[in-house]
Formats: structure tokens, C-alpha cells, sequence
């Protein structure tokens, strides 16, 4: 059944409302109608752009993922929602850069079509008549600073309830009596804000059902101890809570969390995380806690994505020594952000890794050959990461990196990269070379690449320019899309 919904405006905001219509008494599980449905939904709020990681949060939020026994559920919602763009259902767009549908903020959208066999629209009357005891998922959007009265959501049983109000300084943001009204909902499962949040109620912890809880863009500069009670929840996210500096103790309730998003605070200091942090997806790690939370890490059997920054990150910063640190073969997303002591001698064991990022590693030559050895690596971001002026053909043999499909190298040291040999980067589809201001030279087996679409050459010398528009143009006159800033 399609989602029924209205739409009630004001000057000052926006407010519109869906109802899942109820479904037969032999349809039980979730569907990919109900799937489609939900995403139709979310893609309505146009200012955002909801990836396909996001759209895995939510989903699972909403118990919209059926569990199978021995897989992770994010793997079997990250399937689906493939599944569903490769029908057709949902479109992945695309940023106009070469590189873009490789980033998580790419826009998942419902085609019209769809959408309007997803939602229906009707008056408020028959809206609150039908909706009386149905699911509700509510997207609310102020257009002023001065947030009004808070909305009446009467006897709806709000399920998601997604809240947008202005980004400027000077904005008010929430008032306490707006906060107490969201606070109430007692359904709810999905609670989204994004734009200025001052402050959060000690009020919130009694959303004990709350599965999901992001604050983008906020002024939060703590978060409530009432946060504890929040014993469902699987995702916080307040990874653009810049002024953020301390996690409270009562994290550590939190049985059920998957996705932990935090980041660096404006003044370029790490988020304090408190001892025994558990058993999370996404984590920030400084040096100083390093040794404790190491081990934990190791014992994480369902973690898929790792990233580990340095304390201030910055070219001459080290990374904790990694040496003794063994992350559980379940990783498939590693970021490292600064300098190692040496290549780990782990990293190139992590047979399910799909996608590796360094910065600022410092990686000797014979160190980064290494990595044409990792057998699902798909993407791999190498930026200040490889300190040479020339890549040889050492690098990648024939048959290495079997399904790198993109490459990034940013690198102002390098010059010159010499030779590929034949069979080399058999899966390779995009390759780019970002503000490697001193480049001259692409290699020599470039033109043998018959999987490449895709060049990008960003603030390259432009003697490269010139040379592959002149009498080097037979190394890339194959390649369908070639981009040089």
C-alpha cells in the first residue's frame, strides 16, 4: 500500500507528514515496496543529501532489514539498496567531479514515477482520519532564524521525525518548549535535526525507543546524561557537532550501537571517548587512549569500518605505534590519517578491505608495492601518502590490485610515473591525480588499460596537459572521459 501524506505550510516552516497505510494480515515482513516507500519518503527533503551509508542507518532503524544468520545487517541493506538501484527503483546521482560516485554524499533519489506510485496525497481531515493510529514520519523545515511556536502534532504516532532550521550564527536555534514537544514523542525511532541545536534537553532520554539520533551542523558543546537511557539506539551521529569535546560516560550503556559518528572539534582537538567504549562501528581514537582502546577494537567482530587520525593532523604527526595492533578481519573501510613508524604488517592480510585510505603516511616505495596484494581492494586514496618522485612499474605487477576499480594519488613530490606493465589493474575504471603539481610524466602501458573510463588530472604541471594533447595522446585517447584543471 502507498504512503498517504499532507503537507501544512506558514510563513516560517514547512511541515509535511506521511502514514503508512496498514498492510494485509498476511504480509508481515518488510518488502521492498515498504523499502521504496521509506526512501521516497527521505528524498523528499531536498536540502540534504542522503547516501547510500545513511540510508542504510535508517533503514535499519526502522526495522525495514530483514536479519539473516552469519551476515551483517549492514552488508544485507547496503545489498538491497544496490538491488534497488539496479532496477531502477532508486537513482544514484552523481557530482559533476570523476570521482564522485565513490563518496557516501552522493544524493540517492526516487524517480518520479515511482514516487508517485509511492505517495498519495490527500487533505489534512482525511489525512488525521486514516493516520489515527498508523506510523508517522514527519519532515518539518523552518526558512526563518527565529524559530516559532513548536508544531501540533496532536495524536500522531510519529515514528521518524526529520527537522531542519537555519545554519546561520545568529540563530536561536530550538526552544526549550520546542524541545519538550519532540521530547514527548513517544513512538519515536528516527530523530533527525540538522541546522543550529544549542542545547539538548535532559528530556531526550526519554525517547527510550529512539534507534537513530543525528545533529548535523549543531552548537552542541555537550551532550545529556539522560543519553544513557537511550538503550536502543544504533546510530549517533554528531560527526558536524563542531564544538563537541567529550563523550559522556553514559555511552557505554548503549548495548545496541552500530554507528558511532564523531569528528575533530573547531580548535583541531579529538573528541574524548571514555574508557571501555564497547563494541562500535565507526571510531575516532587519539594516542593517548590508544592502548585501551586497541585491544577492544581487535574484539570487534562485526566491525566494517575503521578510521584512525592522528592527535593533530598535520604532515610531521604519527599515528600511534601500530605495530602490535591487530583490527579484526571483518574491516572492509580503513582510513589511516598520518605518519607511520612503518607499513603494518597486517594491512596487507585484511582479505575482505574494499576500501583504504592514507594521509600523510610517509610510505616508502617498497612498502607501498605492497598493496597490490590486498585481493577485494576497490578503492584506494593515497594523499601526501607515497613521498617519491617517480612510480615505477614495480608498483603494481601483472594481475596486482585485481579489483581496484579507482585510484587517487596526491602527491606535490612526484615527477614522473614510468611504466605499467601489461595486465596491471585489470578492474581499473577511474584513475586520478589530484594536486600533484609537479607531475610530468604519465606511464608508459597507460593506453593497455582498456577498463580505464575515467581520468582526472587536477593541478598537474602543465607541461602534462600539453604533451598528452600532443604527441602522448595515444597513452589516454581511449579513456571516454578525460578531465585536466
Amino acid at each position: 500500500m502507498p504512503q498517504i501524506y499532507f503537507t501544512r505550510k506558514s510563513q516560517n516552516r514547512t511541515e509535511t507528514y506521511f502514514a503508512e497505510m496498514p498492510r494485509r494480515e498476511n504480509n508481515l515482513s518488510p518488502t521492498a515496496l515498504n523499502r521504496l516507500d521509506y526512501c521516497a519518503i527521505v528524498t523528499t527533503w531536498r536540502r540534504f543529501l542522503i547516501g547510500k551509508g545513511k540510508m542504510v542507518q535508517l533503514l535499519l532503524a526502522e526495522s525495514l532489514i530483514p536479519e539473516k544468520g552469519g551476515e551483517i545487517i549492514d552488508n544485507i541493506a547496503n545489498n538491497i539498496i544496490e538491488e534497488l538501484i539496479d532496477l531502477g527503483l532508486l537513482v544514484l546521482t552523481k557530482l559533476d567531479y570523476g570521482w564522485a560516485e565513490f563518496k557516501d554524499w552522493n544524493k540517492i533519489i526516487v524517480p518520479d514515477p515511482f514516487r508517485i506510485l509511492c505517495l498519495v496525497e490527500v487533505d489534512e481531515v482525511e489525512f488525521f482520519a486514516k493516520a489515527a493510529n498508523l506510523p508517522v514520519r514527519a519532515i518539518i523545515e523552518h526558512d526563518r532564524k527565529h524559530i516559532p511556536l513548536p508544531p501540533d502534532f496532536g495524536t500522531l504516532q510519529i515514528r521518524s521525525l526529520f527537522l531542519i532550521t537555519n545554519n546561520g550564527s545568529d540563530s536561536q536555534g530550538l526552544s526549550r518548549a520546542y524541545m519538550a514537544t519532540i521530547c514527548k514523542l513517544q513512538y519515536l525511532l528516527v530523530l533527525h535535526f540538522r541546522g543550529i541545536i544549542k542545547r539538548l534537553s535532559e528530556e531526550v532520554g526519554d525517547l527510550v525507543h529512539l534507534r537513530y539520533l543525528c545533529c548535523d551542523w549543531s552548537y552542541l558543546d555537550e551532550l545529556p546524561q539522560t543519553l544513557g537511557n537511550l538503550q536502543n539506539l544504533q546510530t549517533l551521529d554528531i560527526i558536524l557537532s563542531r564544538q563537541l569535546k567529550e563523550l559522556p560516560l553514559q555511552v557505554l550503556n548503549y548495548q545496541q550501537l552500530r554507528h558511532l559518528m564523531i569528528s575533530k572539534t573547531r580548535d583541531n582537538i579529538g573528541v574524548r571517548v571514555p574508557s571501555g567504549i564497547g563494541t562500535f562501528k565507526y571510531l575516532r581514537v587519539s594516542e593517548d587512549h590508544s592502548t585501551e582502546l586497541f585491544p577492544a577494537i581487535t574484539k570487534m567482530e562485526n566491525l566494517i569500518s575503521l578510521s584512525l587520525q592522528a592527535e593533530e593532523y598535520f604532515p610531521d604527526s604519527f599515528l600511534p605505534d601500530l605495530g602490535s595492533f591487530s583490527p579484526p578481519p571483518s574491516i572492509q573501510d580503513l582510513r589511516l590519517y598520518g605518519r607511520l613508524f612503518e607499513m603494518p604488517v597486517w594491512l596487507t592480510s585484511m582479505e575482505n578491505l574494499t576500501m583504504l585510505f592514507l594521509g600523510y603516511s610517509d610510505l616508502l616505495e617498497n612498502q607501498a608495492r605492497t598493496l597490490q596484494f590486498l585481493p577485494k581492494l576497490k578503492l584506494l586514496f593515497m594523499r601526501n601518502a607515497y613521498k617519491v618522485r617517480c612510480i615505477g612499474k614495480e608498483f603494481c605487477e601483472a594481475s596486482g590490485f585485481p579489483k581496484l576499480e579507482f585510484l587517487e594519488i596526491s602527491e606535490d613530490l612526484l615527477v614522473e610515473w614510468t611504466d605499467i606493465v601489461n595486465g596491471a589493474f585489470p578492474s581499473l575504471r577511474r584513475l586520478a591525480f589530484t594536486y600533484c603539481w609537479n607531475l610530468r610524466f604519465l606511464p608508459e602501458g597507460l593506453q593497455n588499460i582498456f577498463t580505464l573510463e575515467e581520468l582526472v588530472l587536477l593541478r598537474a604541471h602543465r607541461d602534462l596537459g600539453r604533451r598528452l594533447l600532443g604527441e602522448e595522446n595515444y597513452k589516454i585517447k581511449h579513456i571516454s572521459k578525460v578531465h585536466i584543471w
